[in-house]
Formats: structure tokens, C-alpha cells, sequence
């Protein structure tokens, strides 16, 4: 079955909101989770996807990651340390980013901070996240085009200045 590149985007997106609601929550010893701050390093860290096997199984899992590499040789996606861990990095992808973590802290989770976790035991944890969860697609149901061909037009206007 042919995937073309916007659905596949798409399902990049929606998967890369998936670990946004899961890895802006820190787990810590004794049951305790705190909202990561808001920093380049915990976005790339909340935002990476590592699992190409997640995103869909229409295409191949080979195929998946020439496809990725293309979409990264492009400039549509970042890396993070190895090929088959990458995410958008996009001005969207940093506003759901932020969302979740406000929507974390509206929660009563604390935020840690640069000294040393301050965390807290947090009830039904597993509910919180899937309530962010469906909170972040309600607010970014569409991964937005512009943003992602936009990366790809400024990487080729870079390369084409540099030549």
C-alpha cells in the first residue's frame, strides 16, 4: 500500500504528541513525578521518537526508514544521537510542548527544578497523561505542513547560500 508524505507527517506528529504527554512527567524514586522544565534539552528529550515501529504498520519497517532519512536529509526532521531516533522541530511541536507541561502543572504536579527534583505523588497517573494526551490532539489535531516543508525550504536556501 503506497503511504504518501502528508499522511505519514501526520502519523509522525501524532506520535511525537504521544511522547510529549508521557516524557514531560519525570518519574522518580518512591512513586514521585515532576514536570521537566522548560528548556531546548527536555523538549528534545519529551519530543524524540525511538520507536519507528509505532508510527505505523502500512509501509515496511525498511521503507519507514528511508523514508525518515529522506524527510531528515531534507531538513523536516531533527535527530537525536542516532537515525531512528528523531521528532519535529518545530515552533508546533514546541507550543504542544509547552502545553503539556502547563497542563501538568494546572494538574498540581510540580515543576522540578535546576537544584534537584521537587516532585510529588500524583494519583491516577496513567488517566493524567491519557487526559493530556487527548487535551494536545483537541489543541494540535494537524501537524502543521507549512512549519514542516518550511524547515526544508530554509535547510536548502542555507545549503544554496553556502555553495
Amino acid at each position: 500500500m503506497k503511504l504518501y508524505d502528508e499522511p505519514l507527517l501526520q502519523l509522525i506528529f501524532e506520535r511525537q504528541l504521544v511522547e510529549i504527554a508521557n516524557r514531560t512527567l519525570h518519574h522518580y524514586v518512591g512513586g514521585e513525578y515532576a514536570v521537566c522544565g522548560d528548556t531546548e534539552f527536555n523538549f528534545n528529550l519529551a519530543s524524540y521518537i525511538a520507536q519507528r515501529v509505532r508510527i505505523t504498520d502500512i509501509i515496511s519497517s525498511h521503507q519507514l526508514l528511508s523514508r525518515l532519512k529522506r524527510f531528515h536529509e531534507r531538513g523536516m526532521l531533527a535527530y537525536v544521537g542516532r537515525p531512528y531516533q528523531f521528532f519535529f522541530p518545530t515552533e508546533q511541536a514546541r507550543q504542544a510542548f509547552r502545553f503539556a507541561r502547563q497542563f501538568y502543572l494546572n494538574q498540581g504536579v510540580p515543576e522540578s527544578n535546576g537544584n534537584g527534583p521537587i516532585s510529588a505523588k500524583v494519583g491516577n497517573i496513567a488517566a493524567l497523561r491519557e487526559d493530556c494526551l487527548q487535551a494536545l490532539r483537541e489543541r494540535f489535531p494537524l501537524v502543521s505542513y507549512d512549519q514542516v516543508y518550511g524547515l526544508a525550504k530554509h535547510k536548502a536556501m542555507k545549503e544554496k547560500a553556502a555553495a
